[in-house]
């Protein structure tokens, strides 16, 4: 099976991810048996490992193809995919973390800025309204103006308030 560079990355992305956070948390991860991972724009982490088992999705993507037409970023993306989404989508069907959802079981908290441009709140919404449908754990936090980076101070605190919460809820 080909893979395009996108999908090649990806893997190479979560791959990598895995391993940091075995090397940055390792005796404790050892030590305690408990694994966990903060996702930042990569929701497709939460169903390729079993050993995660609590997750934050801070403006993730659900479904590339519709990511496609509604952020203001895309440019990065033909060279990523290889072609547009109206050229090629079953390149971005087959990639995109919502064609995987029923795989997913980590308990995941989704926080989104309502006026996300680069990952906006309806990739969010979808991976929040599966996740809730098949019965896993999970929780929407969808902050008012604010956009892909979290300026209001009390926003940043409430979100490193409920990640924290979150993790000691799952991780126990």
């Amino acid at each position: 099976m080909t893979r395009t560079l996108g999908e090649f990355l990806l893997g190479a992305l979560v791959t990598g991810i895995i391993a940091g956070l075995g090397a940055y948390f390792g005796s404790y991860l050892r030590e305690s048996g408990r694994q966990r991972a903060i996702e930042e724009s990569v929701a497709r982490l939460t169903n390729t490992t079993e050993e995660i088992k609590a997750a934050v999705s801070g403006a993730g993507l659900s479904n590339w193809l519709s990511y496609y037409g509604t952020n203001n970023i895309d440019t990065w993306m033909l060279p990523y995919f290889g072609a547009s989404v109206y050229d090629d989508p079953g390149v971005y069907a087959k990639s995109s973390p919502i064609q995987f959802i029923k795989n997913v079981k980590t308990p995941t908290l989704i926080v989104v800025g309502e006026r996300d441009a680069e990952c906006p709140a309806p990739q969010s919404y979808e991976f929040w309204h599966a996740l809730r449908t098949l019965g896993v754990p999970t929780e929407l936090v969808v902050y008012a103006g604010e956009g892909h980076r979290f300026m209001n101070p009390k926003n940043r605190v409430d979100f490193q308030d409920r990640t924290t919460a979150w993790f000691q809820k799952y991780l126990k």
